[in-house]
């Protein structure tokens, strides 16, 4: 039987046995599709009509022909992985722990650099091929991979395929509530074959709003959450300006969202004058901290349209932690403590048992807009609300002294919400692929390397 060599430009061709005349006719006429609907999105640049024409395509037309490519085509030596933004934590630990397991390669989409990756303890290899998501390129290597990993929606969600299983890392779970994880999503069939899940509560709720069942999540914790155990050292904070001594970090979500892509601006706040005032109000949280010796650190959100530069405090962005090769939850896991608001990373921070503070002024608006899940959330936060100088004082002096009387909250929270207690997690949703998976990159994965010291313990009832 002839076989065809099908490259699209990859590194390793990959072989199509024309087995059917019709199943070859299908193919060529979606690969012409696919060749089409990314000359207009070119155009439609040139237009300077992109955001209205992507949307269209993005959501209507391309999850369709991909879907079809990737029911026809068999799978190629390889996964495919996207992240956002580039050094998302979910994405690169995902990738990490894959090369220890899997001799095939990663199409990594937006990929952060070699030189990231090195200095976050990457080996050398040539198993990673770096690709730009909208090319032709990307989208032939997604539809022949044999397994694919996203963290933020992937061209517009095409229908889920057993054969080359698809897992929603997803990138964070928390108290902000959503009605639908994809709401411009076209398509009635499953987006995804697994989604991630940190804590039973927030995992089984991001599962139903994006139309699987709870049997769909893999309750494993975030691959992020692993950083957390492996805290930035001194020297390489100092690289990030953060001078020896303790930190706190302060990550507000956003009110007002940047366009992304295909996805618009957003705004969570039925009022964002207060929003706009946020910074200067944070600062006298940054004296308290300062007067007792402790550094502040500002990690705003990548799609917050709002500078949240805070005088005598330490701005890290996501281009700051890039070009210094430094992971945000490795910075997280050398703090003293968090200061946040609606933001997934508290539930996470909570696996380090450390004091964390909610500094939210515009809590009724917010609200009011985007409101939060469960509606009762704020009885049993794991820390205060910073709402007034003695408020912000106490908990300065609490991560001063190491100990809180917050912590038999922070241990409630955990096991209301059903936290995933676990130093492995990456691994952990390998494991968990090779158990429930029959797919062929399931029965291509090696044994866990950490299996003799990785345990999972998930508080609470909810599991």
């Amino acid at each position: 039987m002839e076989a065809a060599q099908l490259s699209f430009g990859c590194a390793r061709p990959v072989p199509f046995r024309r087995g059917s005349m019709h199943a070859q006719h299908v193919l060529n006429s979606h690969t012409s599709m696919l060749t089409i609907l990314l000359s207009v999105l070119k155009a439609a640049e040139r237009m300077r009509r992109v955001d209205t024409v992507k949307r269209v395509l993005v959501r209507g037309a391309l999850p369709r022909v991909l879907t079809v490519a990737r029911s026809l085509l068999p799978a190629a030596n390889h996964v495919f992985l996207v992240g956002y933004p580039s050094g998302e934590g979910n994405a690169v630990e995902t990738a990490r722990a894959i090369l220890e397991r899997y001799d095939g390669r990663i199409a990594w989409a937006q990929s952060p650099s070699q030189n990231y990756l090195s200095k976050v303890g990457f080996p050398p290899t040539d198993q990673i091929l770096r690709v730009k998501k909208g090319t032709l390129r990307a989208l032939w290597l997604y539809v022949t991979a044999e397994a694919v990993f996203f963290t933020h929606g992937l061209y517009g969600e095409p229908a889920a395929d057993i054969r080359k299983p698809t897992v929603n890392l997803w990138h964070g779970g928390g108290m902000k509530w959503s009605d639908a994880l994809f709401g411009e999503r076209r398509l009635s069939s499953k987006p995804s074959d697994y989604i991630l899940g940190a804590t039973a509560m927030w995992g089984y709720r991001t599962a139903e709003i994006s139309g699987l069942s709870n049997d769909d999540v893999l309750l494993v914790g975030y691959p992020r959450n692993d950083d957390l155990f492996r805290p930035a050292s001194a020297e390489r904070l100092e690289e990030l300006g953060i001078a020896a001594g303790r930190f706190v970090v302060w990550m507000p979500s956003y009110r007002t969202a940047l366009s992304q892509g295909t996805m618009r601006s957003m705004n969570d706040s039925k009022d964002t004058s207060e929003d706009l005032s946020m910074a200067s109000q944070f600062a006298r949280v940054v004296d308290h901290f300062r007067r007792r010796g402790l550094a502040v650190v500002v990690k705003p959100h990548p799609f917050d349209s709002v500078a949240r530069n805070v005088d005598g405090a330490v701005l890290i962005d996501d281009d700051v932690l890039l070009t210094a090769g430094v992971s945000l939850y490795s910075v997280l896991g050398a703090s003293s403590g968090l200061i946040t608001d609606t933001s997934s990373v508290w539930s996470d921070y909570l696996l380090v048992d450390k004091p964390i503070g909610f500094f939210f002024p515009d809590k009724d608006a917010y609200v009011a807009g985007r409101g939060v899940y469960p509606k009762d959330i704020f009885d049993w936060l794991p820390g205060p609300e910073l709402l007034t100088d003695e408020d912000i004082a106490e908990f300065a002096d609490e991560v001063v002294a190491g100990s809180s009387h917050w912590a038999e909250r922070r241990r409630t929270t955990a096991e209301r919400s059903g936290l995933v207690h676990t130093r492995d997690a990456a691994h952990g949703m390998l494991d968990e692929l090779m158990a429930r998976s029959s797919a062929r990159f399931s029965r291509r994965l090696g044994k866990n390397p950490r299996a003799a010291v990785s345990t999972t313990r998930i508080e609470g009832a909810m599991q």
